[in-house]
């Protein structure tokens, strides 16, 4: 009755703490990822074509900040080995590193991000209502993967619209009104129209 409860004697109960070569191992391709986010973003960054380069810098930031959240939250609750804690730590410090020295040399982008974030609110937006009422098919009575090339032509023609609405909006928050906050643009050696 009572041998059941009993554990042998001789084994520890303990479970295994965490270790940085387990975490390694299970998350290896989320971690390449990263790192190869991470490379881009710096090269990109110092790009001598430089609004190409801000522009790819830009999402390949907010990319790597993605994927580093996702790894982020790979890591375990419990605490592990102190090399997995230290491999936390200062891959933490070094993402965020990554975003100190991408405004350093970066520099002033200010109006080229209000117009890419804008850019990517609208026509995420506008995608997401497309989907989520099934307005093409609706609206074409088509079934799903027909008139491709309609298709291919309304989404080039939403993404010009959502570029002329981000251009509208950086004019009017920005060019159109001299705050002292376009002032400090200037003097940070910014070039308006």
């Amino acid at each position: 009755m009572g041998n059941e409860d009993k554990k042998p004697e001789g084994k520890i109960s303990e479970t295994k703490r965490p270790t940085l070569a387990d975490f390694i191992n299970d998350n290896e391709r989320i971690i390449t990822v990263l790192g190869v986010l991470m490379a881009l973003t710096a090269y990109f960054s110092s790009s001598p074509i430089k609004p190409f380069g801000q522009i790819f810098s830009v999402l390949l930031l907010t990319l790597t900040l993605l994927v580093w959240f996702e790894l982020w939250g790979q890591f375990p609750s419990e605490m592990g080995n102190s090399t997995l804690f230290w491999f936390e730590s200062i891959f933490g410090l070094l993402v965020f590193a990554l975003v100190g020295y991408w405004v350093v040399s970066i520099g002033c982008i200010f109006p080229q991000m209000v117009f890419l974030i804008s850019f990517l609110l609208i026509s995420s937006f506008i995608s997401y209502l497309m989907k989520r009422f099934d307005i093409f098919n609706r609206f074409f009575k088509a079934e799903p993967g027909q008139k491709r090339i309609l298709r291919i032509f309304l989404g080039v023609l939403i993404l010009l619209i959502s570029y002329l609405v981000g251009v509208f909006v950086v004019a009017v928050l920005i060019y159109k009104t001299y705050t002292p906050f376009t002032e400090y643009l200037i003097s940070l050696g910014c070039s308006l129209p």
